[in-house]
């Protein structure tokens, strides 16, 4: 399920109309739902196969105007991986090392 709402995450976050060409059988609004409940769900220091080298693609969607369950989602992939990787990710928090690779 993780791996799923990630990519509808990044599809949801370049908009509706994006969303309604490739996906006309799935509503847009049922969706974004969807993603947020299932992201309220989930333990924030739950072990995921998160595997981002930056923090960019998550940053990107937090940056761009896009539905709130896409930054929800962005803000807790963050936060877990402060959370699971401390020693990975929390050097750049408090590095300033945001886009980076580690």
């Amino acid at each position: 399920w993780y791996q799923r709402r990630v990519r509808v995450s990044h599809i949801c976050s370049d908009g509706r109309d994006k969303w309604v060409g490739s996906n006309p059988k799935l509503s847009y609004d049922d969706v974004l739902k969807g993603i947020e409940e299932t992201v309220d769900s989930w333990d924030i220091a739950a072990k995921r196969s998160i595997n981002y080298k930056s923090f960019h693609p998550i940053l990107h969607i937090l940056k761009v105007d896009c539905p709130y369950p896409c930054k929800l989602w962005a803000v807790w992939a963050l936060a877990n991986l402060c959370e699971c990787k401390p020693r990975r990710f929390y050097p750049h928090v408090t590095e300033g090392r945001w886009c980076g690779a580690p």
